[in-house]
């Protein structure tokens, strides 16, 4: 899923292929069908399989990508129409994985940013996304929450 196509080799664009990154390269970890990357199940599913397979202390989520805004989401998926993960996809996605994150990132375009930062500052006191994170950090700030 995500693209039609990659400039990295070793991608085939009719799997969804899980890679880990070692010193400059990438290793094929898990092969499986297609999976649509703006749907709150794929990322929920890559969250506890990522919690399952890698055991730690602290975790980290990093969003990335170019987004219309935090309404229509970023991480726009090419062969799914470009649908995307928006903040609620997003929320969902984590609370149903249940892992508690010591950092989420979320990585887009500054003037993203600017609009993203008062949406959250709403969803933050009635969402759960208070459970997971104390941090919330973007391209160009920081901004911290305290629970």
């Amino acid at each position: 899923g995500g693209s039609h196509s990659w400039k990295a080799g070793g991608i085939d664009t009719n799997y969804l292929d899980r890679f880990e990154a070692q010193n400059g390269s990438l290793r094929l970890i898990e092969r499986t069908d297609l999976a649509n990357m703006g749907k709150t199940a794929t990322l929920s599913d890559f969250l506890t399989w990522s919690e399952e397979n890698y055991e730690a202390d602290h975790y980290a989520l990093i969003i990335y990508g170019n987004g219309a805004n935090s309404a229509y989401g970023v991480a726009h998926d090419d062969p799914y129409a470009n649908e995307s993960l928006n903040l609620q996809r997003i929320s969902t996605a984590i609370d149903n994985a249940n892992i508690e994150f010591d950092i989420i990132i979320y990585w887009i375009s500054f003037i993203v940013i600017l609009r993203l930062f008062e949406f959250v500052v709403q969803i933050f006191k009635s969402t759960v996304w208070n459970q997971y994170f104390w941090y919330f950090y973007t391209l160009r700030s920081l901004i911290v929450f305290h629970n």
